[in-house]
């Protein structure tokens, strides 16, 4: 608390000691002087405000005075208060979660089975076409499905359909072929705006070479996984749809 006295002088009023049914308030005056001695006297007063404080504070918690309530939190929009109310462990809803199934259904572990089947098998014909080609499994693909297309070029579109993959994941695919020579972008004739990718005669004796070497890594993958017990089913159901 500041106030002044009767020449208009700063003073604090340090402390308010309660006693007796009267309040006694000690002033001290705020001087300021010059030199080493005011530092020092400065350090003395606050040693003294300080412990008058602590003293004031006890005096007061002793005659029962507690401090105000803090300040309530602005209102909103709508005039109520914003502060959101407390809910307890006790209050809160509690919902039991549904119980999780303990096994997977006939359709799921199949599905299950089929990944298997899948990456198995793509593993090991990936791995023979990078060794003897220095191509992968979906530039392979790739060139199969442009060798099949009519003049050997299919829309970007188009190919992504036709080798599984997404949009981003097929143009990084086609800068790899051309970059290898394997196809080439091409324009169409009636839509200037369409861009093709065609397969080159590089990339279709690459691709004549391969396909033996495809078929016969995949024979043995299928071989193989047939002696799986997990696997053995679903390679007996592929080989009677061949038939």
């Amino acid at each position: 608390m500041f106030g002044a006295d009767a020449q208009g002088r700063p003073q604090v009023v340090v402390g308010v000691l309660a006693a007796t049914g009267r309040q006694r308030v000690r002033i001290f005056d705020r001087e300021r002087t010059e030199g080493g001695e005011a530092a020092r006297g400065g350090r003395m007063r606050g040693l003294r405000l300080g412990a008058l404080m602590y003293r004031s504070t006890s005096m007061l918690h002793r005659i029962g005075w507690t401090p105000p309530p803090p300040p309530r939190r602005s209102a909103g929009a709508g005039g109520e208060s914003t502060r959101r109310p407390v809910i307890t462990a006790e209050q809160s809803p509690r919902t039991t979660p549904p119980a999780a199934p303990a096994e997977l259904s006939a359709t799921g572990a199949l599905w299950t089975r089929l990944v298997a089947l899948h990456s198995r098998v793509d593993a090991l014909v990936e791995r023979a076409l990078h060794r003897g080609f220095g191509i992968g499994l979906s530039e392979f693909l790739a060139l199969s499905a442009c060798a099949g297309a009519p003049d050997g070029e299919m829309r970007m579109q188009d190919l992504t359909d036709a080798v599984n993959l997404n949009q981003s994941s097929v143009s990084r695919m086609v800068t790899r072929l051309e970059r290898t020579g394997l196809t080439e972008r091409r324009s169409c004739e009636h839509d200037r705006r369409g861009v093709y990718t065609g397969i080159t005669g590089h990339g279709m004796d690459v691709f004549r070479r391969a396909v033996p070497v495809y078929e016969s890594v995949l024979a043995e993958a299928l071989d193989l996984s047939a002696a799986d017990p997990e696997l053995a089913s679903l390679v007996e159901h592929l080989s009677a749809l061949r038939t």
